[in-house]
């Protein structure tokens, strides 16, 4: 689920904004902020993907509170929705990379139009992190077998990125006369309805060869 921030100094605006996303039927976990200080000190606790803000707001505008947003959060999808149609705020919503900028009344289509975008595009880098980081696994893993040591790799991807070496508890190496494992996904299937049914524990798969692969087995 994506986190979503409304910053708008008026309780019926921040309303209609939940109404929109209600209607149109997203699932986003929402937080408010009345104006744009309130709004930076809730992004410090609520790591939202999403800021949609008023432009216009006291203490801290919304171009302003963009700008800090920008600073601290540089990945955040920023949504600019104002009754001023001044081609001032828009080139400044556009110099900080905004995702759009609607004006007052918010038109319900263009809201949704936008918002769409803005799902499409998180889920997109969500998926390419998924899969960087699946791709960075199992070459750390062959790295590890390689003989590179835990320390070279430390020093190159961080520590906090080798956490996931700490789930392992036991390794085991499968070996078979014949090509046996394949790049789909349907073999890792069976191999882990063999493993369900022989050791109860989730396991992360190598495979070194057509006929050789290594399971890393994790705590129950």
């Amino acid at each position: 689920m994506f986190r979503l921030m409304i910053a708008d100094d008026e309780d019926a605006e921040r309303m209609g904004i939940r109404f929109l996303l209600c209607k149109f039927g997203y699932s986003f976990d929402i937080r408010e902020a009345s104006d744009g200080m309130e709004a930076l000190a809730g992004l410090g606790e609520f790591a939202a993907d999403i800021l949609v803000t008023d432009v216009k707001m006291p203490f801290l505008s919304g171009i302003q509170l963009a700008a800090k947003v920008r600073e601290q959060f540089p990945d955040m999808q920023i949504i600019f929705f104002s009754g001023y149609d001044d081609f001032e705020y828009v080139k400044q919503a556009l110099s900080l990379q905004a995702v759009d900028y609607i004006l007052k009344p918010v038109d319900p289509s263009e809201f949704k139009r936008v918002i769409d975008r803005v799902v499409e595009r998180l889920t997109q880098e969500k998926e390419t992190s998924t899969q960087n980081e699946a791709f960075l696994k199992n070459y750390v893993i062959a790295r590890l077998l390689n003989q590179v040591s835990y320390e070279k790799l430390c020093q190159e991807y961080g520590e906090e990125r080798l956490d996931f070496l700490r789930e392992y508890t036991r390794l085991m190496v499968a070996e078979f006369e014949e090509d046996v494992f394949g790049t789909v996904i349907s073999d890792m299937k069976m191999f882990a309805k063999l493993f369900e049914d022989a050791i109860p524990c989730a396991f992360d798969f190598l495979d070194l060869a057509p006929s050789q692969g290594v399971f890393f087995l994790k705590n129950i």
